[in-house]
């Protein structure tokens, strides 16, 4: 019994003799920016993350993953990742930024946006230097910010960069119908003018 005592003491002082693991980071506004470095913030931001393991993957684990950043983000239940559609761009290979005017995604950015990041455990990562291995180094965020007008090109402050996806994002400021109105009548009073210069008086002594 004693030996067993001992041992157990033993192991335990080993356990807690190790060195204990830092955590993934907290994401943030300098996460990401819509110029290349120095970077500048986004007028309005909020983000999700980073938590460990592939939230895009379309997976069971990914969507339990994908439910926790969503609801940490807007409120429990306000989103569902079972039922959330978004574009996928897999094999970024590291790449410090994304433009979304590519395929698949064929657009820019405009107003309130809500993008997702999935980072490889390498050098640079989230993950990296926390003391996670595996797959636990891998990791993932939701970022929603305002990109302004036409944002093309988002950089990304870590490396490792993995997969992007686009879950929303505002299509470019349609003109409103009043505006639409000036518009027609302003080309219907250039037309009425040209008519009118076209017209030759001719006349008889």
């Amino acid at each position: 019994m004693r030996k067993l005592f001992i041992s157990m003491m033993l192991a335990g002082a080993a356990f807690v003799a190790q060195p204990a693991q830092a955590a993934l980071p907290l994401c943030g506004a300098g996460d990401i920016s819509p110029t290349s470095p120095t970077f500048t913030a986004f007028n309005a931001f909020d983000c999700s993350g980073f938590v460990s393991g592939q939230a895009f993957a379309d997976s069971a684990a990914s969507k339990t993953i994908l439910q926790g950043l969503l609801d940490d983000l807007f409120g429990v239940g306000a989103k569902d990742a079972a039922t959330i559609s978004y574009t996928k761009l897999s094999g970024l290979n590291g790449a410090p930024s994304v433009d979304f005017t590519a395929s698949p995604f064929n657009t820019s950015l405009n107003g309130m946006t809500l993008l997702g990041f999935h980072f490889g455990a390498g050098k640079g990562s989230p993950g990296d230097g926390s003391g996670l291995k595996g797959q636990a180094a891998t990791s993932s965020v939701l970022y929603y910010f305002d990109a302004g007008t036409d944002l093309n090109t988002v950089f990304l402050k870590y490396k490792a960069s993995s997969d992007v996806v686009l879950f929303s994002t505002n299509p470019p400021a349609i003109p409103e119908a009043a505006t639409w109105a000036m518009m027609i009548a302003g080309f219907g009073a250039v037309g009425y003018a040209m008519r009118r210069r076209r017209k030759v008086t001719v006349s008889f002594a």
